[in-house]
């Protein structure tokens, strides 16, 4: 086992192989995962690297063999108020919301070059937060994205928990969850959903939350020979902001992940009182902790390598995470519009970093998550926003199979042990 630690330990980031948008060999699909990308910028600094990552995504596109699946948060801040009813606009602020979301959504479904070919789940901030027009908001998004592009699903239906299962993968299950319905504890739908899982129609809570997690175990039992990946807004394991690390700035500026002027009022020590009453989208709350045991639990009862990989966004970071002991590895991926800090990956021989307890790759830069399979294996690769087409992505892994270049790194046993 210490040579396992030390060969994963040992994995370098600097100079993997170069961009193999074009060399498909012994891959049959790739997914691009990306999230947070609900602000859109026309001009500026975030402009020129929004589309240095429209251009990423595009070059990067197999015609026929690529998704794209954003991460949640896709409209910010207050999600896609309703054009009519009681949570419609009805102030020039909440006006300049619906336009500004109405084009973060149709950047976000445009920059692929299919837009069939886009899956998104929800986000904190589709939710509205604490809204209680929130569930309107959300559903809102699903109707625009949908009606607007035939094709596009927003999933889970409805702002129901799920689980939703796509198949038309070759040799993936992916399975797309509402991780914010499972942290609210109210202003979310519950009789809506209750059909969907064989539930009666007064159903509780606790009932449709309990049924998810059965449905969930079910469908991860029942993959067959496919690899499954899970798919939600909120990570399982950071070391960002929302699992309490990050910059050191942070104590003293406690706003600077906002924009806005705020972001530069010093407030020495606010931290502390969020460190020891972590708001619900903290990993440290009790209702994230108990959304992690419950899927943890899941995973406990379908069996260690049931799951290679569960994807997510809300840190505006790209960080991966080798597997924990249930053989999941954690790939968090959410810079298309913003960034915020993330405790550096230590490198080496961090025997924390080889059992999934510290990041193998962390960086806080635009970019994206592709993850290429097929015949060859999966391979999993870290990419930056490159306005000229010619870096060769940020890191390389090998989930399954066996890496013919020695320029991407590959272990002795892949990253991801299944079955």
């Amino acid at each position: 086992m210490l040579t396992g630690f030390l060969l994963l330990g040992a994995l370098s980031f600097s100079e993997p192989h170069s961009q193999s948008g074009a060399a498909t060999d012994g891959f049959e699909h790739r997914i691009i995962f990306l999230g947070d990308g609900g602000a859109w910028y026309e001009a500026g600094p975030l402009g020129a690297a929004q589309a240095a990552l429209a251009g990423q995504i595009r070059r990067d596109f197999w015609p026929g063999r690529t998704h794209v699946f954003w991460l949640g948060d896709n409209v910010y801040d207050h999600g896609l108020p309703p054009a009519s009813g009681p949570c419609s606009p009805n102030t020039d602020r909440q006006r300049r919301e619906r336009v500004q979301g109405e084009a973060a959504l149709r950047w976000q479904v445009e920059v692929s070059p299919d837009p069939s070919r886009v899956l998104l789940v929800a986000g904190n901030h589709d939710w509205a937060a604490g809204c209680w027009c929130g569930l309107a908001r959300r559903i809102e998004q699903e109707t625009f994205v949908e009606r607007t592009f035939p094709g596009v699903q927003l999933l889970p239906d409805q702002g129901c928990p799920g689980p939703t299962v796509v198949d038309d993968l070759p040799g993936i299950r992916l399975i797309a969850y509402d991780s914010e319905w499972l942290l609210r504890e109210k202003h979310k739908p519950i009789a809506g959903c209750t059909a969907g899982l064989r539930l009666a129609a007064e159903a509780s809570a606790e009932d449709v939350r309990q049924a998810f997690l059965q449905s969930l175990e079910e469908a991860i039992r029942s993959r067959g020979d496919r690899r499954v990946l899970l798919a939600a807004h909120h990570p399982l394991r950071t070391k960002g902001p929302h699992g309490g690390h990050g910059s050191g700035w942070r104590w003293i500026f406690p706003f600077r992940d906002l924009s806005g002027p705020w972001r530069f009022i010093p407030v020495p020590g606010l931290n502390l009182i969020r460190v020891a009453f972590p708001i619900r989208q903290d990993l440290a709350s009790g209702p994230y902790k108990r959304m992690i045991r419950d899927l943890e639990g899941v995973v406990d009862r379908t069996g260690p390598g049931s799951v290679l990989a569960h994807l997510a966004g809300h840190e505006h970071s790209l960080q991966l995470f080798a597997p924990d002991k249930r053989g999941i590895v954690q790939i968090v991926s959410g810079t298309a519009a913003k960034r915020t800090a993330v405790r550096r990956a230590r490198g080496a021989v961090s025997g924390k970093a080889a059992m999934g307890l510290e990041p193998l790759f962390a960086e806080s830069l635009h970019g994206y998550v592709r993850l290429d399979f097929g015949k060859g294996g999966a391979r999993l690769e870290v990419l930056e926003a490159d306005p000229s087409g010619i870096k060769p992505p940020l890191a390389c892994f090998w989930l399954e199979g066996q890496s013919p270049e020695p320029t991407c790194p590959s272990l002795a046993a892949p990253l991801g042990s299944r079955r």
